[in-house]
């Protein structure tokens, strides 16, 4: 998983429209974009810059703002820009876009991630010497060291295993098996 958003804006695009790259911003003022000879790029991280984060049901939503007006003057003749971006964290990717007219041109970037997660067995209770064995076969009363780390710049996620199961078939997990992990 990455650490931040990245979105990237032709500064043809802008141009074209009558933005400057001397008036975009995000809605924290103090984050900068990079501007190269052909992007304006910002790279905003998930806890940072005035991102906001929400929950609900399986998706956490990071959501940002960024700004474009046509000049710095209170009295102007194109209308603002407002590009949301958003990153929701779930299974599949998907991306959307949304424009609305309006006196403020309105729009709507998301795109769903995944969690960068590791679960990994270990073949002592120190953790550390890994086992790449796939599958791994145990023997029976084996003790298991099994470790599960959710990856991510975000430090008020955590990671709950809620189910883990041990099968004679590597190929079937329903019919024969034994419960190691049930419901958290």
């Amino acid at each position: 998983m990455t650490e931040h958003m990245h979105v990237a804006i032709s500064r043809d695009y802008l141009y074209s429209h009558g933005y400057s790259t001397d008036y975009i911003s995000l809605n924290d003022l103090y984050c900068k974009p990079k501007v190269t000879s052909y992007l304006v790029i910002f790279d905003i991280p998930y806890n940072g810059c005035g991102t906001r984060r929400e929950g609900n049901n399986n998706t956490i939503t990071y959501t940002n703002l960024i700004k474009a007006t046509s000049s710095g003057n209170t009295i102007k003749r194109l209308k603002d820009l407002h590009l949301h971006v958003n990153c929701k964290m779930l299974q599949d990717t998907w991306i959307q876009v949304m424009y609305l007219a309006d006196d403020v041109i309105e729009v709507n970037e998301t795109q769903y991630s995944r969690y960068d997660v590791n679960l990994t067995f270990y073949e002592t209770s120190s953790f550390s010497q890994p086992i790449y064995d796939f599958p791994y076969y145990v023997d029976l009363n084996q003790n298991l060291y099994f470790e599960a780390y959710l990856h991510s710049s975000d430090l008020n996620l955590i990671m709950i295993v809620d189910t883990c199961v041990a099968s004679p078939d590597p190929s079937d997990f329903t019919t024969v098996t034994y419960d190691i992990i049930r419901h958290g």
